[in-house]
Protein backbone atom coordinates (compact mmCIF):
# COMPACT_ATOMS: atom_id res chain seq x y z
CA UNK A 1 0.00 0.00 0.00
CA UNK A 2 1.04 3.83 -0.91
CA UNK A 3 1.46 6.10 2.21
CA UNK A 4 -1.76 7.81 1.42
CA UNK A 5 -4.00 9.92 4.04
CA UNK A 6 -7.26 7.30 2.95
CA UNK A 7 -4.99 4.07 3.18
CA UNK A 8 -3.84 4.95 6.23
CA UNK A 9 -6.95 5.30 7.66
CA UNK A 10 -8.57 2.28 6.46
CA UNK A 11 -5.42 0.29 8.30
CA UNK A 12 -6.25 2.28 11.70
CA UNK A 13 -10.17 1.49 11.40
CA UNK A 14 -8.99 -2.47 11.01
CA UNK A 15 -6.14 -2.34 13.25
CA UNK A 16 -8.15 -4.19 16.31
CA UNK A 17 -9.42 -6.82 14.01
CA UNK A 18 -6.06 -7.62 12.17
CA UNK A 19 -4.51 -8.14 15.29
CA UNK A 20 -6.59 -10.72 16.39
CA UNK A 21 -5.71 -13.09 13.31
CA UNK A 22 -2.66 -11.52 12.57
CA UNK A 23 -2.20 -12.56 9.58
CA UNK A 24 -2.47 -9.62 7.89
CA UNK A 25 1.14 -8.02 7.47
CA UNK A 26 0.51 -4.20 5.76
CA UNK A 27 3.85 -3.12 3.47
CA UNK A 28 3.86 0.75 3.13
CA UNK A 29 5.53 2.43 0.73
CA UNK A 30 6.00 6.51 1.65
CA UNK A 31 5.29 8.79 -1.81
CA UNK A 32 5.45 11.81 0.35
CA UNK A 33 8.20 13.21 2.07
CA UNK A 34 5.78 14.51 5.25
CA UNK A 35 5.14 11.65 7.20
CA UNK A 36 3.19 12.83 9.30
CA UNK A 37 -0.24 10.62 8.71
CA UNK A 38 2.68 7.04 8.75
CA UNK A 39 3.87 7.86 12.49
CA UNK A 40 0.28 8.30 13.79
CA UNK A 41 -0.92 5.20 11.61
CA UNK A 42 2.20 2.94 12.99
CA UNK A 43 1.41 4.47 16.35
CA UNK A 44 -2.20 2.90 16.55
CA UNK A 45 -0.73 -0.72 14.61
CA UNK A 46 1.85 -0.40 17.30
CA UNK A 47 -0.84 -0.06 19.78
CA UNK A 48 -2.49 -3.28 19.08
CA UNK A 49 0.50 -5.34 18.11
CA UNK A 50 0.10 -5.47 14.36
CA UNK A 51 3.64 -5.50 12.76
CA UNK A 52 4.50 -3.12 9.56
CA UNK A 53 6.61 -3.44 6.88
CA UNK A 54 7.58 -0.27 5.59
CA UNK A 55 9.81 0.54 2.70
CA UNK A 56 12.69 2.67 3.56
CA UNK A 57 14.07 3.27 0.24
CA UNK A 58 10.97 4.64 -1.58
CA UNK A 59 11.25 6.00 -5.29
CA UNK A 60 8.24 7.54 -6.06
CA UNK A 61 6.34 10.30 -6.37
CA UNK A 62 8.36 13.01 -4.14
CA UNK A 63 11.25 10.18 -3.41
CA UNK A 64 11.16 9.56 -7.01
CA UNK A 65 15.14 9.08 -7.94
CA UNK A 66 16.01 7.99 -4.14
CA UNK A 67 15.97 4.38 -4.37
CA UNK A 68 19.15 3.60 -2.84
CA UNK A 69 18.69 5.82 -0.14
CA UNK A 70 17.12 4.50 2.75
CA UNK A 71 17.94 7.35 5.52
CA UNK A 72 15.60 9.80 3.64
CA UNK A 73 12.82 7.57 5.93
CA UNK A 74 14.54 6.73 9.12
CA UNK A 75 15.24 10.13 9.69
CA UNK A 76 11.48 11.47 8.88
CA UNK A 77 9.90 9.07 11.67
CA UNK A 78 10.98 7.57 14.94
CA UNK A 79 11.68 4.36 12.95
CA UNK A 80 14.33 3.06 15.36
CA UNK A 81 11.57 3.44 18.55
CA UNK A 82 9.43 0.84 16.42
CA UNK A 83 12.19 -1.46 15.14
CA UNK A 84 13.50 -1.68 18.84
CA UNK A 85 9.61 -2.73 19.88
CA UNK A 86 9.59 -5.39 16.87
CA UNK A 87 6.59 -4.17 15.15
CA UNK A 88 8.13 -2.50 12.38
CA UNK A 89 10.10 -4.42 10.09
CA UNK A 90 12.06 -2.49 7.47
CA UNK A 91 12.14 -3.52 3.75
CA UNK A 92 14.30 -2.68 1.15
CA UNK A 93 13.20 -2.54 -2.33
CA UNK A 94 15.11 -3.60 -5.44
CA UNK A 95 15.15 -2.03 -8.80
CA UNK A 96 17.05 -1.41 -12.02
CA UNK A 97 19.29 1.23 -10.31
CA UNK A 98 20.25 -0.83 -7.12
CA UNK A 99 23.68 -2.28 -6.52
CA UNK A 100 24.69 -5.16 -4.58
CA UNK A 101 26.82 -3.22 -2.38
CA UNK A 102 23.59 -1.25 -1.23
CA UNK A 103 21.58 -4.36 -0.43
CA UNK A 104 24.38 -5.76 1.42
CA UNK A 105 24.36 -1.91 3.58
CA UNK A 106 20.73 -2.53 4.48
CA UNK A 107 21.15 -6.24 5.56
CA UNK A 108 23.88 -5.24 7.49
CA UNK A 109 21.84 -2.26 9.15
CA UNK A 110 18.86 -4.08 10.01
CA UNK A 111 20.17 -7.63 10.35
CA UNK A 112 18.38 -7.93 13.37
CA UNK A 113 15.15 -6.60 12.74
CA UNK A 114 13.92 -9.60 10.18
CA UNK A 115 14.54 -7.60 6.77
CA UNK A 116 12.68 -8.08 3.82
CA UNK A 117 13.87 -7.73 0.71
CA UNK A 118 11.28 -6.63 -2.28
CA UNK A 119 12.00 -7.58 -5.96
CA UNK A 120 10.92 -5.58 -8.42
CA UNK A 121 14.29 -5.88 -10.72
CA UNK A 122 16.58 -9.42 -11.47
CA UNK A 123 19.63 -7.86 -11.91
CA UNK A 124 21.30 -8.56 -9.20
CA UNK A 125 22.84 -12.34 -8.31
CA UNK A 126 20.81 -12.34 -5.04
CA UNK A 127 19.50 -15.77 -5.12
CA UNK A 128 20.95 -18.92 -4.60
CA UNK A 129 22.33 -17.74 -1.43
CA UNK A 130 23.87 -15.00 -3.51
CA UNK A 131 23.44 -12.76 -0.19
CA UNK A 132 23.96 -14.72 3.12
CA UNK A 133 21.07 -13.24 4.93
CA UNK A 134 17.94 -15.18 6.49
CA UNK A 135 15.69 -12.79 5.17
CA UNK A 136 11.64 -12.48 3.93
CA UNK A 137 11.55 -12.39 0.11
CA UNK A 138 8.65 -10.09 -1.21
CA UNK A 139 8.30 -10.48 -5.60
CA UNK A 140 6.05 -7.64 -7.43
CA UNK A 141 4.66 -10.28 -10.17
CA UNK A 142 5.46 -9.10 -13.81
CA UNK A 143 8.42 -7.66 -12.86
CA UNK A 144 10.68 -10.73 -12.16
CA UNK A 145 10.85 -13.90 -14.18
CA UNK A 146 10.28 -17.80 -12.38
CA UNK A 147 13.40 -18.84 -12.79
CA UNK A 148 14.81 -15.90 -10.27
CA UNK A 149 12.11 -16.30 -8.01
CA UNK A 150 12.75 -20.13 -7.93
CA UNK A 151 16.73 -19.00 -7.04
CA UNK A 152 15.35 -18.51 -3.69
CA UNK A 153 15.93 -20.62 -0.53
CA UNK A 154 12.99 -20.11 2.42
CA UNK A 155 10.05 -17.59 2.50
CA UNK A 156 8.91 -16.31 -0.38
CA UNK A 157 5.85 -13.98 -0.88
CA UNK A 158 4.12 -12.66 -4.21
CA UNK A 159 2.62 -9.24 -4.63
CA UNK A 160 0.42 -9.11 -7.92
CA UNK A 161 -1.54 -6.04 -9.14
CA UNK A 162 -5.19 -7.29 -9.62
CA UNK A 163 -6.73 -3.91 -10.17
CA UNK A 164 -7.46 -3.70 -13.59
CA UNK A 165 -7.63 0.37 -14.45
CA UNK A 166 -9.96 2.33 -16.68
CA UNK A 167 -8.98 5.26 -18.85
CA UNK A 168 -11.33 7.17 -16.79
CA UNK A 169 -14.05 6.28 -14.17
CA UNK A 170 -16.61 6.32 -16.66
CA UNK A 171 -15.63 3.33 -18.83
CA UNK A 172 -15.09 0.80 -16.39
CA UNK A 173 -16.87 -2.62 -16.55
CA UNK A 174 -19.58 -3.71 -13.85
CA UNK A 175 -16.95 -6.46 -12.62
CA UNK A 176 -13.41 -8.10 -13.06
CA UNK A 177 -11.80 -10.78 -12.36
CA UNK A 178 -9.17 -9.61 -9.71
CA UNK A 179 -6.92 -12.65 -9.01
CA UNK A 180 -7.33 -16.29 -7.14
CA UNK A 181 -3.86 -15.94 -5.21
CA UNK A 182 -5.25 -16.38 -2.55
CA UNK A 183 -6.46 -20.20 -3.65
CA UNK A 184 -2.82 -21.25 -5.25
CA UNK A 185 -0.17 -19.29 -3.57
CA UNK A 186 0.70 -22.28 -1.12
CA UNK A 187 1.40 -24.71 -4.85
CA UNK A 188 2.81 -21.82 -5.98
CA UNK A 189 5.90 -22.05 -3.30
CA UNK A 190 4.65 -19.34 -1.51
CA UNK A 191 3.97 -18.85 2.44
CA UNK A 192 1.93 -15.74 1.64
CA UNK A 193 0.30 -13.13 -0.55
CA UNK A 194 -0.53 -9.57 -1.08
CA UNK A 195 -1.75 -6.85 -3.92
CA UNK A 196 -2.57 -3.41 -4.20
CA UNK A 197 -5.74 -3.38 -2.71
CA UNK A 198 -8.75 -1.41 -5.64
CA UNK A 199 -6.36 1.32 -5.98
CA UNK A 200 -3.23 -0.36 -7.87
CA UNK A 201 0.19 -0.31 -8.55
CA UNK A 202 -0.25 2.73 -10.67
CA UNK A 203 0.08 6.02 -8.70
CA UNK A 204 -0.12 9.64 -9.84
CA UNK A 205 0.93 12.46 -7.67
CA UNK A 206 -2.58 13.90 -6.94
CA UNK A 207 -5.06 11.32 -8.19
CA UNK A 208 -7.36 12.68 -11.60
CA UNK A 209 -10.42 14.74 -11.42
CA UNK A 210 -13.75 12.36 -11.03
CA UNK A 211 -15.74 13.53 -13.99
CA UNK A 212 -17.50 10.04 -12.77
CA UNK A 213 -17.98 8.46 -9.84
CA UNK A 214 -16.61 4.50 -9.64
CA UNK A 215 -17.04 3.01 -6.23
CA UNK A 216 -15.29 -0.42 -5.97
CA UNK A 217 -16.28 -3.33 -4.01
CA UNK A 218 -13.91 -6.47 -3.72
CA UNK A 219 -15.86 -9.84 -3.20
CA UNK A 220 -15.23 -13.99 -3.93
CA UNK A 221 -16.96 -15.72 -6.48
CA UNK A 222 -20.49 -16.44 -5.14
CA UNK A 223 -20.54 -19.94 -6.41
CA UNK A 224 -16.73 -21.37 -5.03
CA UNK A 225 -17.21 -19.46 -2.05
CA UNK A 226 -19.70 -21.84 -0.32
CA UNK A 227 -17.13 -24.71 -0.56
CA UNK A 228 -14.39 -22.46 0.78
CA UNK A 229 -11.52 -20.32 -0.71
CA UNK A 230 -12.54 -18.74 -3.99
CA UNK A 231 -10.98 -16.52 -6.43
CA UNK A 232 -11.58 -12.68 -6.00
CA UNK A 233 -13.53 -10.28 -8.47
CA UNK A 234 -14.26 -6.41 -7.95
CA UNK A 235 -17.02 -5.08 -8.77
CA UNK A 236 -17.14 -1.08 -10.46
CA UNK A 237 -20.57 0.56 -9.38
CA UNK A 238 -20.51 3.86 -11.51
CA UNK A 239 -22.44 7.13 -12.27
CA UNK A 240 -24.27 7.72 -14.83
CA UNK A 241 -23.67 11.57 -14.83
CA UNK A 242 -20.36 12.53 -16.28
CA UNK A 243 -19.61 16.40 -15.55
CA UNK A 244 -16.85 18.35 -14.59
CA UNK A 245 -15.55 17.89 -11.25
CA UNK A 246 -16.06 18.79 -8.41
CA UNK A 247 -19.41 19.38 -9.46
CA UNK A 248 -22.25 17.34 -8.48
CA UNK A 249 -20.28 14.83 -6.37
CA UNK A 250 -23.13 14.02 -4.82
CA UNK A 251 -25.58 13.60 -7.18
CA UNK A 252 -23.05 11.25 -8.58
CA UNK A 253 -22.54 9.34 -5.12
CA UNK A 254 -26.40 9.27 -5.10
CA UNK A 255 -26.63 7.42 -8.74
CA UNK A 256 -23.32 4.99 -7.32
CA UNK A 257 -23.95 4.20 -3.96
CA UNK A 258 -27.40 2.67 -4.78
CA UNK A 259 -26.05 -0.15 -6.37
CA UNK A 260 -23.68 -1.22 -4.59
CA UNK A 261 -25.82 -1.31 -1.40
CA UNK A 262 -28.31 -3.63 -3.31
CA UNK A 263 -25.40 -5.55 -4.39
CA UNK A 264 -24.03 -6.19 -1.04
CA UNK A 265 -27.74 -6.79 0.12
CA UNK A 266 -28.35 -9.46 -2.43
CA UNK A 267 -24.86 -10.90 -2.41
CA UNK A 268 -25.38 -15.10 -1.85
CA UNK A 269 -24.85 -16.07 1.86
CA UNK A 270 -23.01 -18.80 3.49
CA UNK A 271 -24.86 -21.80 4.00
CA UNK A 272 -26.96 -21.38 7.16
CA UNK A 273 -28.20 -18.40 6.42
CA UNK A 274 -25.28 -15.27 7.50
CA UNK A 275 -25.39 -13.13 5.50
CA UNK A 276 -21.73 -13.25 3.01
CA UNK A 277 -20.37 -10.34 3.74
CA UNK A 278 -21.13 -10.02 7.48
CA UNK A 279 -17.32 -10.35 8.18
CA UNK A 280 -16.74 -6.85 6.62
CA UNK A 281 -17.44 -3.87 9.08
CA UNK A 282 -16.89 -1.63 6.08
CA UNK A 283 -20.33 -3.16 3.81
CA UNK A 284 -22.10 -2.29 7.34
CA UNK A 285 -20.74 1.18 6.87
CA UNK A 286 -21.17 1.30 3.12
CA UNK A 287 -25.11 0.05 3.70
CA UNK A 288 -25.49 3.48 6.38
CA UNK A 289 -23.74 6.37 3.71
CA UNK A 290 -25.71 8.41 1.91
CA UNK A 291 -24.75 10.84 -1.19
CA UNK A 292 -22.82 13.23 1.08
CA UNK A 293 -20.17 10.92 2.34
CA UNK A 294 -16.71 12.43 0.52
CA UNK A 295 -14.96 10.14 -2.28
CA UNK A 296 -12.29 9.75 -0.21
CA UNK A 297 -14.26 8.43 2.53
CA UNK A 298 -15.45 5.75 -0.09
CA UNK A 299 -12.24 5.26 -1.32
CA UNK A 300 -10.86 4.67 2.58
CA UNK A 301 -14.01 2.30 2.90
CA UNK A 302 -13.46 -0.08 -0.46
CA UNK A 303 -9.80 -0.34 0.47
CA UNK A 304 -11.13 -1.58 4.37
CA UNK A 305 -13.54 -3.65 2.83
CA UNK A 306 -11.09 -5.18 0.23
CA UNK A 307 -8.68 -6.20 3.18
CA UNK A 308 -11.60 -7.73 5.21
CA UNK A 309 -12.10 -10.20 2.04
CA UNK A 310 -8.59 -10.85 2.14
CA UNK A 311 -8.25 -11.63 5.62
CA UNK A 312 -11.66 -13.91 5.42
CA UNK A 313 -9.48 -15.90 3.06
CA UNK A 314 -6.93 -16.89 5.53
Amino acid sequence: MYVKRHELLALRALSKKIAIKRKIFPILEPVNKSLGDLARALKVLKKDGNATVVIVNPNLIEYKGSAGNFDLVQSSIDLLGYLNDKVLIPAFKIVDSTTLAEVQVFLNKYLNFAPVLIHTSAHLPLGGGGVNFNVLNVFIDGTVPANYISSFPGSKVIIKDGFVAASTNATFPPSNYYYDLNVNYLSQGFVGFGDYTITGRNIKAGGGPAYAVAIHLSYEDPVLAHSGIAPIYINHFLSRTITNPPNDNALKIGEALPALQNFIMKYPGIRGGAPRFSFSNAAAVYMKLNPKTTLGKIKEYSIQHHIEVMENQL
